[in-house]
């Protein structure tokens, strides 16, 4: 069985073999509920997501508690972070949306205007806490952005999902992310 949505932004397909068509229909809408609820956690475009109000708080010099979902993948994001020094860094929101609006507009952001957004990134001032499970943005102006990792984040809790209804073979797309579950008989 096939279905596809929409949810964060890009299309999401999930291939389900299932016992029949009502049981492939409540695992797939449970999983692409769950793949919502992430949405309004995990978005840098929605402005009311927890991502989004945490990035409000930046350079506030106060440490903000994160949800469980949010924690999940904050920590191994910066985990990785420090592991690749920099490479992967989810602090790159301001950077983020130089390149959002130079796509819309068709112009290159200046110089200074990648200077600027600069002066706001580097996992260094992402500080997390892990007993007490909280985020602090040490500087002003920065943004998280979990492209980079929300996506697998996403579709390994809809695999879980699916799992928790009785379809543990199922294939799950998100644009382009793929997670496979068991394969189908033969």
């Amino acid at each position: 069985f096939e279905f596809e949505q929409v949810h964060m932004g890009v299309p999401i397909k999930l291939i389900l073999y299932a016992a029949d068509q009502p049981s492939a229909n409540r695992a797939a809408g449970a999983a692409f509920e769950r793949i919502r609820q992430l949405d309004l956690i995990l978005s840098d475009y929605k402005p009311e997501s927890e991502l989004s109000r945490l990035s409000r708080t930046s350079g506030a010099g106060k440490p903000t508690p994160a949800s469980d979902d949010l924690w999940r993948v904050l920590w191994p994001a910066q985990q990785l972070a420090q592991r690749s020094q920099g490479a992967f860094d989810v602090t790159v929101g301001p950077y983020v949306r130089l390149w959002r609006r130079a796509r819309r507009s068709g112009e290159f952001p200046s110089p200074e205007r990648l200077a600027e957004a600069g002066r706001s990134v580097g996992y260094r001032h992402l500080k997390l806490d892990e007993k007490r499970r909280t985020a602090e943005l040490l500087l002003p102006g920065m943004r998280l952005d979990l492209g980079g990792i929300a996506a697998g984040y996403a579709a390994d809790e809809a695999l879980k999902t699916l799992k928790e209804r009785g379809v543990d073979r199922a294939l799950i797309d998100i644009s382009g992310d793929l997670l496979a579950g068991e394969a189908p008989p033969g």
